[in-house]
């Protein structure tokens, strides 16, 4: 019955490895002071956070970013749009495994008022703006990216492991959490309950 047990935890424990990456606490990724950096390609654009505000409860969580010298909020960026709001890492394996099935997600229902958007937790914030865009360039992400702050994964209540994902529904009411990375077929079925 031990055998079993432990067999059982193992087993746990590997299916949460192989589905999420765990937050380490050296991986806080600090406020980075550059403004914007345009990808090297047609496609993502990433921006540095500059603020965070906590909406009321169950709302989305509102952030500032700045496109090119004028101060952009994430409520204005998003009204009207169901948004598909993906807390993710260059570092971790689950996270890559899943942007091809985002693109083609975005690609699909970008016209259906979807927004998809990455936060980009980085493990080495003067690296981040770099890696994101070298790796979004190569993988043609072709939705915007913003690096994160401690304080956004905070204000949704702390992001445990990513990759972590949260729809957001035409009125800014966060609908649905998932954590671990799903397939194109689920994030389907998820977002068309709200477009």
């Amino acid at each position: 019955m031990k055998k079993y047990f432990q067999m059982l935890l193992v087993l746990a424990i590997a299916t949460t490895l192989v589905t999420s990456c765990g937050k380490n606490e050296n991986s806080e990724v600090k406020l980075n002071q550059a403004a914007l950096v345009d990808s090297q390609s047609s496609y993502s654009t990433v921006y540095n956070m500059k603020t965070v505000t906590k909406g009321g409860e169950g709302m989305a969580v509102n952030f500032t970013y700045d496109e090119n010298g004028t101060i952009k909020t994430f409520a204005e960026t998003t009204k009207g749009k169901v948004v598909f709001l993906n807390f993710w890492g260059t570092w971790c394996p689950p996270c890559r495994k899943e942007i091809p099935d985002i693109i083609k997600l975005q690609d699909k229902y970008k016209s259906n008022d979807l927004m998809v958007i990455g936060i980009a937790l980085e493990r080495s914030a003067d690296k981040a703006i770099a890696n994101v865009s070298s790796f979004g360039s190569k993988q043609g992400m072709n939705y915007m990216n913003v690096i994160g702050t401690e304080a956004i994964g905070e204000a949704y209540g702390g992001i445990s492991a990513v990759p972590t994902t949260f729809i957001i529904d035409k009125k800014g009411v966060v609908v649905e959490k998932v954590v671990g990375s799903m397939g194109l077929e689920d994030f389907e079925k998820i977002v068309k309950k709200y477009l």
